[in-house]
């Protein structure tokens, strides 16, 4: 992120971050605990590192986070993490997929992503890895039925919701479509991929409350699709995520 970029940052959350002066001492300046969070959710550090690293306690390290990221969830959701909501915003991404990836008539692909956190006490089954999917098909115009890719067994077949033909001896129309279905599928394996690789705090359990594992995961795709619309070039390099030349060579 660049000092202008996170200036620009700056001026979207510190109004929600910024705390009152008082005679007995000076608050944290915004830009400082917007550097706390940033940095905490880029590096995955511990919160005690970070406070040895920008001298302040430990608890007021643990006090910013939470605060920033509901700060940073507030001020980017409107603009930066809301679904399409018109028909013609739909019929855009169908047509995206098909000149993108020669697959027609598709509004997306799903998958599943495991944020690892610490169990909480008592839990009981509720905190196991399970991979479900609640989703609701969405008509888009009269065309074709428009449907949404998977690749897991877990998912059921749909009208709305297609999978790979399984089995070894295919036909070649098969081979063909789980061929389409794999590269468009793409989409989602980077989607969940950049992420996981930029954000490093996913790569080990989070200790927090249950609502602030929700909040840091909620702030980190807020920033992410902050920087991917900002500054993409600076953000995803180039061969920083999977892509093929016109002869479709990975």
């Amino acid at each position: 992120m660049s000092p202008d970029l996170f200036d620009h940052l700056l001026s979207l959350v510190g109004p929600l971050i910024a705390k009152k002066h008082c005679k007995s001492r000076k608050p944290i300046s915004p830009s400082k605990r917007l550097a706390v969070t940033v940095r905490y959710l880029a590096t995955g550090d511990s919160q005690q590192s970070h406070a040895f690293y920008f001298r302040i306690g430990r608890s007021t390290v643990s006090n910013i986070v939470k605060e920033s990221c509901y700060a940073l969830c507030t001020a980017l959701n409107q603009d930066y993490l809301k679904s399409p909501s018109t028909e013609e915003q739909w019929t855009n991404i169908a047509d995206e997929f098909e000149r993108e990836w020669n697959f027609p008539h598709c509004i997306g692909a799903l998958d599943g992503k495991h944020i690892a956190m610490e169990c909480p006490r008592n839990a009981g089954s509720a905190f196991f890895n399970y991979k479900n999917v609640h989703s609701i098909p969405v008509k888009v115009g009269t065309r074709c039925p428009p449907y949404v890719l998977v690749g897991d067994d877990i998912f059921p077949l749909k009208e709305w919701l297609m999978k790979p033909y399984l089995g070894k001896n295919l036909t070649e129309p098969e081979r063909v479509f789980n061929y389409r279905l794999s590269r468009a599928r793409r989409t989602i394996e980077n989607a969940f991929g950049i992420p996981a690789a930029k954000w490093r705090i996913f790569r080990r359990p989070i200790r927090g409350s249950v609502n602030l594992v929700e909040n840091i995961t909620r702030a980190t795709v807020c920033l992410h699709n902050y920087l991917q619309l900002t500054d993409n070039a600076a953000y995803i390099p180039e061969r920083f995520i999977d892509s093929e030349d016109s002869a479709g060579n990975i």
